[in-house]
């Protein structure tokens, strides 16, 4: 493995640091994998498999167990996409105690919510699920103030 990254190193000039990169293993033995680690010195992550009707998959990392986030196989869920919303939902709740005018919600929602919407949509394939919730959660926020039911007339 050294070797091809040393003779990437002769034809581009780039080295590589040891400290800065990261090894993924699966199916390796821990004895192999503490190996590979104390030889070049890079940060080294298993993947765990765990087969429960659907493939799922959670790294570890061996010094310190900081946790990433799952690895998703298939296609994302609305239950792999909580997270993000519950981050839509807790902004939502601290702007809703403040009391803000119609034009500084839609402002809000506009600059930073369906900013954060777009740049998910640039990474993932977000399911039709989320991306309606997320847009119930700014209708209701921006003509009621708050992230509940926006049931009312709809006038500014």
């Amino acid at each position: 493995m050294v070797s091809i990254l040393d003779q990437f190193y002769l034809l581009s000039d780039l080295i590589f640091n040891p400290s800065k990169c990261e090894l993924f293993c699966s199916g390796v033995r821990m004895e192999d994998a503490a190996q590979i680690q104390n030889n070049y010195g890079f940060l080294l992550y298993l993947l765990r498999c765990v087969s429960m009707g659907a493939l799922h998959t959670s790294l570890r990392k061996t010094a310190c167990q900081v946790p990433r986030g799952p690895l998703i196989t298939g296609k994302l869920t609305i239950h792999d996409c909580m997270p993000s919303l519950d981050k839509i939902s807790s902004r939502i709740q601290h702007w809703a105690t403040k009391l803000l005018f119609f034009a500084g919600r839609q402002q809000l929602v506009s600059s930073v919510i369906f900013s954060l919407q777009n740049y998910w949509c640039t990474i993932f394939i977000l399911p039709s699920q989320v991306i309606k919730s997320i847009e119930s959660k700014c209708n209701s926020f921006l003509w009621k103030g708050k992230d509940t039911s926006a049931v009312g007339a709809k006038v500014a």
